[in-house]
């Protein structure tokens, strides 16, 4: 049902907390309240590494693809960000006149490659307006073939292989998986090398020993190392007010957007001790839409991990569909893909041999691997609980129609309480086994969710003239002015002037309010009048240079 979602809600596919890289590929969803919903950490230690949707048909659907967060402390959620690359477009085609073709609310705003057939022609399947968190990237003169993977004229990856390959076959995937981990790789590498300067730990020392006097230099090092400093290190920086004003912290923020694309940056600059001015986080959201050299890595590395993964599925899909699965050989392409779901396959299938004692190790190596805290400690409990029942009945004999009550009611709670692989598994086992029925549900609403690129300024104007305050004064090196323009007035002058009235410097502001920094450092010491005009009407007051 999509016209009258989200009452009477239809989904196509709903993914939950894969954290690794997976993909939804070739599917059609039609008349859907929502085509795809993807809800949790979706995504794997970085976020280039996560849930992708690709060459997907959409049509009739009130949201095509929905992305949301989870319900624990602190929420997560997110799929891979970018989706599609300029080396190759996502290719999914989407609903006209949907509520939203892309609704966006995880941990990060997503870019989304698409095929535009030239330069400046971006006729395509696709509905700008009906975005939420998504940045739009054409990818001129490159259309996705969205070719089969289950099956076809044979070879290779890509050009629809058999679904159980052909030694050749076979072979050509494996070079494929091989030139796509090297591609990745080698883009990760010099990825990192340009992360905060080669040396994160060295440049948050930087920052956190710089005193007033350094500020010019710490602004010159940390704007030399943009676009490519960590989120470590701009919450290292956007503490530093002692020695950085929130003009200069607001100018670096600004030549890094990729990492404002995060939430918990921008909620860490409105939340921390000396919280950034609000039109300048304002600013900053919009600013996040822009791309860099970092922007461009992020999406090649994107891009050569869907293409090795998507190579290792294939010969994990083909391993599964022969007459005899080989498992040392699938337990080592299920490493290959890596991630917490694929250790949980290879799990399963050391279960299906009955070596329990290789399957429990390895769940028992799982919170260290993965880094598990909190919510993730406890799912990996119930996991666990799980593989102990399966073991337990299989060493006494008995089924799971063969439960006692206790087992019967432990695996509600299960049911009840997990969001993950165990939840699933026991509410699998009541509803096939004991009658149950348990509602798969979600969370929806009706609300319009169109982002406003607009940031209201009026609220931070002045009728009765200009505003200004100094800060710091006396001051050392540097000093900053914050103005605030009368209304309906984006220009004025700063003018400062030695005790003789001569005029020594003249800055030009032209936004309705913001801060301009004085650089003081051929400044002599003494004392100084500034004096800031807009709308025919001034305000006036000293500075004291004292170094």
């Amino acid at each position: 049902k999509a016209s009258g979602a989200p009452s009477g809600v239809y989904t196509g596919i709903r993914i939950a907390e894969t954290q690794a890289t997976d993909q939804v590929y070739k599917n059609t969803f039609t008349g859907l309240s929502y085509g795809n919903y993807a809800v949790g950490k979706n995504y794997g230690d970085i976020q280039e590494n996560g849930l992708a949707y690709y060459c997907n048909q959409n049509t009739g659907n009130w949201r095509d693809f929905h992305v949301v967060k989870n319900t624990q402390d602190p929420p997560k959620g997110g799929i891979q960000d970018p989706i599609g690359s300029t080396l190759i477009p996502a290719g999914n085609t989407f609903t006209e006149n949907a509520n939203s073709n892309f609704y966006n609310a995880g941990d990060y705003w997503i870019g989304y490659y698409y095929y535009a057939p030239t330069a400046g022609n971006t006729n395509t399947p696709y509905y700008p307006d009906a975005v939420y968190r998504v940045t739009l990237e054409p990818v001129v003169g490159i259309q996705n073939q969205c070719l089969s993977h289950y099956g076809g004229s044979g070879g290779g990856s890509g050009s629809d292989q058999d679904l159980v390959m052909t030694p050749e076959e076979k072979q050509q995937v494996e070079m494929e998986f091989a030139t796509g981990l090297s591609d990745y790789n080698n883009v990760k590498t010099l990825y990192e090398n340009l992360k905060d300067g080669g040396n994160t730990d060295a440049t948050i020392s930087d920052i956190e020993t710089a005193w007033p006097g350094d500020m010019w230099e710490l602004r010159a090092e940390l704007l030399g190392k943009s676009p490519h400093l960590s989120l470590d290190v701009l919450k290292a920086m956007a503490d530093k007010t002692d020695v950085l004003p929130d003009n200069v912290i607001f100018e670096i923020l600004a030549a890094n957007p990729d990492e404002l694309k995060k939430d918990e940056l921008i909620k860490y600059l409105e939340d921390k001790e000396n919280p950034l001015p609000q039109y300048m986080i304002d600013i900053l959201k919009q600013v996040a839409a822009g791309s860099t050299y970092k922007t461009v890595l992020r999406q090649q590395m994107a891009h050569y991990n869907q293409l090795k993964t998507r190579a290792a599925y294939d010969i994990v899909r083909s391993l599964l569909n022969d007459s005899v699965t080989d498992n040392n050989e699938l337990r080592n392409w299920l490493d290959n893909i890596g991630g917490k779901r694929a250790d949980e396959q290879i799990i399963a299938s050391y279960m299906s041999e009955g070596n329990f004692t290789n399957a429990l190790s390895l769940a028992a190596l799982m919170p260290s691997l993965y880094n598990y805290t909190g919510d993730e400690l406890t799912e990996h409990n119930y996991y666990s609980d799980m593989l102990n029942l399966q073991i337990n009945l299989v060493q006494q004999g008995r089924t799971i129609f063969d439960l006692d009550s206790t087992e019967v009611a432990h695996l509600e709670f299960v049911a009840e309480n997990s969001a993950g692989t165990a939840g699933t598994q026991a509410k699998g086992i009541l509803e096939f086994a004991y009658g149950y029925h348990f509602c798969n549900c979600i969370n929806s609403d009706s609300t319009s969710y169109k982002s406003s690129g607009n940031v209201n300024y009026a609220a931070f104007s002045n009728i009765f003239g200009p505003e200004v305050e100094v800060n710091p004064n006396p001051a050392g090196e540097w000093t900053a002015f914050n103005y605030t323009l009368p209304v309906n007035n984006s220009k004025g002058v700063i003018k400062i002037s030695d005790v003789n009235g001569k005029t020594i410097e003249t800055l030009i502001v032209s936004d309705p309010h913001g801060q301009k920094v004085w650089d003081t450092r051929k400044i002599s010491n003494g004392v100084y009048l500034y004096t800031i005009e807009a709308n025919g009407l001034t305000k006036s007051g000293k500075i004291v240079i004292s170094k």
